[in-house]
């Protein structure tokens, strides 16, 4: 059966061989003036809106184009590279009657989602750009950037720009990216003592600081936690097995390694925290928001992704405790690629290189080193030391996980040891729960997100 997505996939390679871009100032073939659509569709983290709580993404996206209309000197901007581009936003994606059952069905959806919208471009998380570039719904960029190849290698941190490479080429340029941080209440840490976090702090320090800030009452119960050191599946606790240069598994051949030393003494050491110190509380990802009840949050301080999130609190933000090696999970949820239905894709790759360069700066932390570099200038509210605390948590960043198989080890991971299971336990049912899974994704065609990467 010829399927939509088998139609875009062949218009993809039909547009690589006519396609003849060596250098996006001088395209040989594009029209006056292309009519360039980027669809968005949902919602993305990582954007910043610099005017507080937003209901939509869609005026921070237009404000962007705004600003990349009015720069007329951009060699990639709308004036010079002869484009105009429209965003075609909706705020959630559309409901599949019936939803899709397979991995085929789920494509087809997507590749009808883009196609409704009329997308040039689209704007994907980079493991999904990953994906759909390798089943043909997107186009390599390699084959358009010519010279720039070099160039765009340099430009952007690896842990952003990596996640959306695959079979093929690279699929996606990163936008954004939500570096994990340590954020703290100022204002507790000097009521107890505490001097603010540093770049010097180690594993030792988070145990020994996380027992003077945490506050019990005359009956032992603990009325404010030192620390919460982990996130929901999402952000789980990478942090602890990449400081410690361990891992869940092999990613060839999805081999459980939580067996190895670096990997048990990296589990252990969270257990500590929540059961033998007890400064950490055992809550769930579920609960986690339970702990911002009231004024005053139930903590003094937080690993979190989202640490520059505007807030009414008093809170400031420093690099993550080290370990054994400097090591920062960093998420990237906003990247931008083009889609296979284009018929124009030589415009479609001078508008994402002026789209991606336009957002760079609302975004939480831009995915740009040389947007990085100017941080302190365009976010007034950031003091000296953070903007050097995310400028270093950026060269330290490690891409988060592109295989599902990896985020069911760690659901099974962080339930596990919140429970207070002792680490050998929790290692054997991760691994039982990795073999499990993956006789499950062999066995089933499934439209299962975490058997598709």
């Amino acid at each position: 059966m010829l399927t939509r997505r088998s139609l875009l996939a062949g218009m993809a390679v039909l547009a690589a061989g006519c396609s003849s871009l060596e250098s996006a100032f001088t395209p040989p073939s594009l029209p006056k003036v292309a009519e360039v659509n980027w669809a968005v569709v949902g919602g993305f983290v990582s954007i910043n809106d610099p005017e507080g709580i937003r209901t939509s993404d869609e005026p921070v996206l237009q404000r962007g184009l705004a600003a990349l209309a009015e720069d007329k000197e951009n060699p990639y901007g709308p004036e010079r590279g002869r484009y105009t581009v429209t965003l075609r936003y909706t705020q959630e994606w559309p409901q599949a009657d019936p939803p899709p059952k397979s991995r085929e069905e789920v494509l087809d959806f997507i590749a009808e989602t883009f196609d409704g919208l009329a997308a040039d471009l689209v704007a994907v998380p980079p493991f999904l750009a990953r994906w759909l570039g390798e089943e043909g719904l997107l186009l390599p960029l390699d084959r358009f950037m010519g010279a720039e190849q070099s160039t765009i290698e340099a430009e952007f941190f690896p842990s952003v720009l990596e996640p959306g490479r695959g079979t093929g080429g690279l699929y996606a340029l990163p936008v954004g990216a939500l570096p994990e941080m340590l954020t703290y209440d100022t204002a507790y840490f000097a009521k107890r003592g505490v001097a603010p976090p540093d770049g010097s702090w180690d594993w030792d320090d988070l145990a020994h600081n996380a027992k003077q800030l945490t506050q019990r009452n005359e009956d032992g119960e603990v009325t404010r936690w030192g620390v919460v050191a982990h996130g929901g599946i999402i952000d789980g606790i990478w942090w602890a097995l990449w400081q410690n240069e361990a891992a869940i598994l092999e990613p060839e051949t999805l081999r459980c390694r939580l067996q190895e030393p670096g990997a048990l003494e990296a589990l252990q050491f969270f257990r500590d925290l929540v059961h033998t110190h007890r400064v950490s509380p055992a809550v769930n990802s579920r609960d986690l928001h339970k702990l911002w009840t009231g004024v005053t949050p139930y903590f003094a301080m937080r690993y979190s992704s989202y640490a520059l999130s505007l807030t009414n609190l008093d809170f400031r933000f420093a690099e993550l405790p080290r370990g054994n090696v400097p090591a920062v999970p960093v998420n990237a949820d906003l990247s931008i690629a083009i889609a296979a239905r284009t018929e124009q894709a030589e415009a479609a790759f001078i508008a994402l290189r002026g789209v991606v360069g336009a957002m760079q700066e609302l975004v939480h932390v831009p995915a740009e080193r040389a947007t990085l570099a100017r941080l302190g200038e365009y976010r007034k509210r950031l003091r000296p030391e953070e903007v050097t605390a995310i400028q270093r948590s950026m060269e330290h960043g490690h891409a988060m996980p592109q295989s599902g198989f990896q985020f069911v080890a760690m659901e099974s991971i962080m339930a596990d040891l919140l429970r207070g299971d002792d680490v050998a336990t929790v290692v054997g049912a991760a691994c039982n729960a990795l073999d499990e899974h993956r006789q499950y994704c062999e066995e089933a065609n499934t439209g299962d997100f975490r058997c598709l990467f």
